[in-house]
């Protein structure tokens, strides 16, 4: 009965015309020209995230602008930090004949401190690459959206 069910299941899945939002390539949105602005490693990392929405044609130019904040949220007796704040914000700007659009992303995570400064950056490295994989799907989302 189990695998009726199943396969019940994986018939309705396939027949609907199921297909995964981030899979599909976009025709609305394509840029020739981007410009980076702020943090390269981290607009060059959304950049590499968005290279289907490049277009050899089109006269639409992108530019990105990142910002990359590190702060103390809160300290022990002593004064040594113990938790950490990391922010990115990034703003977009699409520029086609006629239209221009302006769109800003922001996350924010609070971490604990390491006893290893080795452990801690390497750590906080990834939390960085978290956050740009995440904004590049919300611009992505951004761009299937227009």
């Amino acid at each position: 009965m189990k695998i009726f069910l199943k396969i019940l299941f994986l018939l309705m899945v396939y027949s609907c015309g199921y297909q995964p939002l981030l899979v599909q390539k976009s025709d609305k949105v394509f840029f020739n020209e981007t410009t980076i602005i702020g943090e390269s490693k981290i607009s060059k990392a959304i950049l590499r995230n968005l290279d289907n929405y490049k277009g050899e044609n089109s006269d639409t130019s992108l530019k990105i602008e990142s910002n990359y904040f590190k702060s103390i949220s809160s300290k022990n007796k002593k004064g040594d930090p113990e938790v950490f704040n990391i922010k990115i914000e990034v703003n977009i700007v699409l520029n086609s004949p006629g239209k221009k659009l302006n769109k800003s992303f922001n996350e924010t995570i609070s971490y604990n401190n390491q006893s290893s400064k080795f452990e801690l950056k390497k750590y906080e490295n990834q939390i960085i690459k978290n956050i740009t994989q995440k904004i590049s799907q919300d611009i992505i989302l951004f761009f299937r959206s227009l």
